[in-house]
């Protein structure tokens, strides 16, 4: 275990008086402490996968995986009191760290290359993610948190990439990704492309143009679980780059 899990105490948020998770007249501070039992988390994990090129333009590659988690971290509402200092009087729900999670985790990652031309390459690739965790008997974790930790990953991700070589030491890239929705967190799935164009006027230098995101004008990738910040989104961009190789 870390120090910041032996030793931490760190306040998470602050609630206003009769708010969303907070019906008391005074405000409520959620405080995280560290505990010094708290154990090493465990991973015993399976993997295999097939690779093969069965022909001279294609190429595959499928792995797998199986993990089981024991001893996995969980924070436990230990105690709720009044604290006068610093002022005002306030509310501080105070959790500990523990091991109250156990689980296991499966997937399988593809990984797909085509070149149906000496100038053009096609790579696709997708990804399955299931996770399942459950308390243990102490009863350290609850429901909610085995909903947040099983909602926060994707389970279908998707993408495909098209490089093209032109003349005039050209080159055309295109990036399409789809990514699954974490209703943990509130995040819908997206659609997203990517597009470079480059320019190599000599083989050290390259000039190159690059468009990101330009399906939608922004998009929600995360949302914090359990710290109150507020939410980030992903704005369409673009950007020139120049690059000198010596």
């Amino acid at each position: 275990p870390t120090r910041q899990e032996e030793d931490v105490i760190a306040n998470t948020a602050v609630l206003p008086p009769f708010s969303t998770g907070n019906p008391s007249p005074l405000p409520l501070v959620t405080r995280t402490v560290g505990n010094e039992d708290i154990k090493s988390e465990e991973l015993i994990a399976f993997e295999i996968g097939y690779r093969a090129n069965p022909l001279k333009r294609f190429s595959f590659d499928v792995a797998s995986f199986y993990n089981i988690y024991d001893n996995l971290t969980s924070p436990m509402l230990a105690s709720t009191f009044t604290e006068a200092s610093p002022p005002p009087l306030h509310l501080v729900a105070q959790s500990v760290q523990t091991n109250g999670l156990n689980g296991e985790a499966y997937g399988v990652e593809v990984d797909l290359r085509w070149r149906p031309l000496d100038w053009w390459r096609l790579q696709a690739t997708y990804s399955f993610f299931e996770i399942d965790l459950s308390a243990d008997d102490s009863g350290a974790g609850s429901a909610f948190l085995v909903d947040t930790f099983e909602g926060s990953s994707p389970t279908h991700s998707a993408a495909l990439r098209s490089t093209v070589t032109l003349p005039h030491n050209l080159d055309f890239d295109l990036w399409l990704r789809y990514v699954d929705d974490l209703p943990a967190v509130s995040v819908n799935d997206y659609v997203t492309l990517d597009a470079r164009l480059a320019w190599r006027p000599t083989d050290k230098v390259e000039v190159s143009l690059v468009g990101q995101n330009l399906i939608e004008s922004r998009h929600l990738e995360f949302a914090p679980q359990f710290v109150s910040t507020t939410p980030t989104e992903v704005q369409r961009a673009v950007y020139g780059k120049l690059t000198i190789r010596y």
